[in-house]
C-alpha cells in the first residue's frame, strides 16, 4: 500500500460467521495502518511493515486465524498494460491493433522492489499524441481507460502519476491498421469481391460480417463475400462475440454505362434447336476482385448474392402487332454472370414453337434490338419503329436476326407408280438463297430448286437405276441446312414396292375412312408419274376393287348400297 491509501478486505467467511480484524501486537508497526470492524484497511503517512490478523469464529466453537503482511511504501514507477485480448488464425501475432477495435488499458503502480501495489492514492492521467486516431475515455476507476481506434496510424499513449515527477510516467506505442482485407481493384456497381480477416474469437470461432448500408454493398454474413450495388461509401464490419469488432471503409465508384457487343460470327434466329445467343455486356468490372475467393465464398456469390439479378436485359422488336406478340412469347432473354471472368452477358433463348408459329415467323423481316441496364439506372425506353432503324450504340444495340426457315413436310413416299414428289420451304430471300440440300442415297435425286416470293420448291425423284432393279432400298434422308444459322431439317424419303398385299391393306383402311365420311364424292388432283408429266385435276370416284377406268365401275358403286348396309 502507498501512504494515505485504503483497501477493503474480503474473505469467504464474511456471510457465514463473524470475522474479526485486528493488528498483531508482536510486530512493530503500531500506528502504521488501521483496520475497522468492516475490514477496511487504511495506511497513514509513514512507511514500513505491519502484520494484520483476521479471525473467523465458527459456530461450532473453532476459530480460524489468518495473518497477512502489510507493507506501506511510496510509488516508485508506473506501467501501462492492455487488458483486452486479441486472437488470430493459427495463433500468430498481428502487426497492429485492428481498426475499430476496443482496447482497455490500466495503469499499474510498483514499489522499489518491483512489487505491484494493491492500493495507492496516486491519480493517473492518460494522454495521446494523435487525438484523430484514437478516442480515450475513463473506465470503472481512475486507473483504467477505454481506447477506441477510429483511424489507422501510429499513436503513442502516455500515462502520468505525478506531473512534477517525470519518473512516474510511462509511454507505449499503439499501431492501428485495418484487419479486413482491402479490395484489390477499384469497385463499381456489379463487382463481386471477398473480404477476409485473420481475427478470430478466443476459441477460433469466426465472426459475423455486416455493412453500414446494404443498398451500396450487399455482403454475406458468414463468408464475407460481397456484391457492389450502388455508388457510395460504406463501412464493412466484422463483429465477434463479446462486442469486439473490426472495420474498414470501402468506396464504390459511379457505375459505367453498359456496352453490348453482339458476336460477329452468329445470327440470332427463332429456331428452337439453336444454342443460346449470348451478348457480352461490359460494365467495367474486374475479375481481380474475386481472385482470392475461397470455395465457400464463391458458392455464396452464386447462390446467395446472385450478381446476375443486378443486370436487366430487354428485347425490342419492330414487327406487326400479331408477329410482335408472338416474338415476345417465343424469345426470352436472361442475364448471366461468369464468376471466373467477372463478365456479365445477356442470353437470348428460344422456346419451343408449333408449326403454325414457325410458318408465321419464317417469311417476315423483323428488327430485333437488345438493351441492358443495371439496377438503379434508368431503363432504356421503348423506341418507335422508325427509331430502331437508326445506328445504335451504348446500352441499346441491334442484333443480326434471321428467321428460321420452315418446311411443313417431314417425310415423302415414292414408288414406281409415283416416282416424283415436290416439297416447299418457306423463308426470307436471304435465308432461302443460302439453303443447302443433301441426299444420303444415290437412289433419291434432287432437282434444282426454284425460288419465288418467300418460298422455295424442290422436286425429289427416284433414279433410273432403281426403276430397273425394283429392289427395296432403306429410307433416304434429305438434309436441309444453311451456313448462316445452325438450323437443320431432315426429310425422310421412303421408297415402296407396289404389291397386291400392300394394295389390299391400304384400300381396306381407306374404305373404312371413306365409309365413315358417308362416301362423299371429292375432287382428287391426279399427280403425274414423271417430272415433266402434268395432268389436269378431275373428279373421280373411289372403288377398292376396280380401277376408275374399268367398265364395271357403275355396277360396283351400286353394290355399295347393300354391301355396307347395317340393316
Amino acid at each position: 500500500m502507498s501512504p494515505y491509501s485504503h483497501y477493503a478486505l474480503q474473505s469467504n467467511k464474511d456471510t457465514i460467521c463473524p470475522v474479526r480484524y485486528g493488528l498483531c501486537q508482536c510486530v512493530k508497526g503500531e500506528g502504521l495502518v488501521t483496520v475497522d470492524s468492516q475490514g477496511v484497511l487504511r495506511a497513514g503517512p509513514d512507511t514500513g511493515s505491519a502484520l494484520l490478523e483476521v479471525i473467523a469464529m465458527e459456530t461450532c466453537g473453532v476459530n480460524q486465524t489468518l495473518l497477512i503482511s502489510v507493507r506501506v511504501s511510496p510509488v516508485w514507477f508506473v506501467r501501462l498494460f492492455s487488458v483486452s485480448s486479441l486472437y488470430s488464425v493459427g495463433g500468430g501475432g498481428l502487426p497492429a491493433f485492428p481498426l475499430g477495435w476496443t482496447i482497455r488499458v490500466r495503469a499499474l503502480c510498483y514499489d522499489n522492489l518491483g512489487q505491484q501495489f494493491n492500493a495507492h492514492n496516486t491519480l493517473t492521467h492518460i494522454t495521446t499524441n494523435r487525438d484523430d486516431l484514437v478516442q480515450v475515455t475513463p473506465d470503472s476507476d481512475s486507473h483504467s481507460f477505454v481506447v477506441q481506434t477510429v483511424s489507422g496510424g501510429l499513436t503513442v499513449l502516455g500515462v502520468q502519476a505525478d506531473p512534477t515527477n517525470p519518473s512516474l510516467s510511462d509511454y507505449t506505442p499503439l499501431p492501428v491498421l485495418p484487419a479486413i482485407s482491402a479490395p484489390p481493384h477499384t469497385l463499381r456497381p456489379g463487382d463481386t469481391l471477398c473480404f477476409n480477416t485473420p481475427v478470430t474469437g478466443p476459441h477460433g470461432q469466426p465472426g459475423q460480417w455486416n455493412v453500414s448500408s446494404s443498398r451500396v454493398l450487399q455482403i454475406d454474413s458468414k463468408t464475407g463475400a460481397a456484391l457492389a450495388k450502388h455508388s457510395g461509401t460504406v463501412v464493412v464490419y466484422y463483429r465477434l462475440e463479446g462486442g469486439q469488432q473490426a472495420l474498414r471503409e470501402v468506396k464504390v465508384d459511379s457505375p459505367a454505362i453498359p456496352e453490348l457487343s453482339p458476336p460477329d460470327d452468329r445470327f440470332l434466329t427463332n429456331w428452337p434447336g439453336a444454342a443460346d445467343y449470348t451478348v457480352p455486356v461490359e460494365i467495367y468490372t474486374s475479375p481481380v476482385n474475386t481472385a482470392q475467393c475461397s470455395l465457400s465464398q464463391r458458392e455464396a456469390i452464386e447462390k446467395k448474392l446472385q450478381p446476375e439479378a443486378e443486370l436487366g436485359c430487354s428485347l425490342h422488336f419492330s414487327a406487326p402487332y400479331l408477329q410482335l406478340n408472338t416474338l415476345q412469347a417465343v424469345m426470352v432473354t436472361t442475364p448471366h454472370y461468369d464468376l471466373d471472368t467477372g463478365e456479365y452477358s445477356c442470353r437470348v433463348s428460344v422456346r419451343p414453337q408449333s408449326d403454325s408459329v414457325l410458318h408465321l415467323l419464317s417469311s417476315i423481316s423483323v428488327s430485333v434490338s437488345l438493351s441492358a441496364s443495371l439496377r438503379g439506372q434508368s431503363p432504356v425506353p421503348v423506341l418507335p419503329l422508325s427509331a430502331l432503324s437508326l445506328p445504335l450504340s451504348g446500352h441499346l444495340v441491334q442484333l443480326p436476326y434471321l428467321p428460321a426457315f420452315h418446311c411443313p413436310v417431314s417425310f415423302l413416299v415414292l414408288s414406281a407408280l409415283q416416282p416424283m414428289a415436290e416439297f416447299s420451304v418457306l423463308g426470307t430471300k436471304e435465308v432461302l438463297s443460302a439453303l443447302q440440300f443433301h441426299s444420303d442415297s444415290t437412289d433419291v435425286l434432287l432437282s434444282e430448286p426454284s425460288q419465288s416470293d418467300g418460298h422455295l420448291v424442290l422436286s425429289v425423284y427416284i433414279s433410273t437405276s432403281w426403276v430397273k432393279s425394283q429392289a427395296l432400298p432403306p429410307p433416304a434422308n434429305i438434309t436441309l441446312s444453311s451456313h448462316l444459322t445452325p438450323q437443320t431439317h431432315v426429310l425422310t424419303v421412303y421408297i415402296t414396292v407396289d404389291s397386291e398385299v400392300k394394295i389390299v391393306m391400304a384400300t381396306t383402311a381407306t374404305l373404312y375412312i371413306v365409309y365413315n365420311s358417308c362416301m362423299q364424292t371429292v375432287p382428287v388432283p391426279v399427280v403425274g408419274l414423271y417430272p415433266n408429266t402434268l395432268e389436269c385435276s378431275r373428279t373421280v370416284r373411289f372403288s377398292p376393287w376396280i380401277r376408275p377406268s374399268s367398265p364395271d365401275t357403275e355396277r360396283i358403286i351400286r353394290r355399295r348400297s347393300w354391301l355396307w348396309s347395317t340393316r
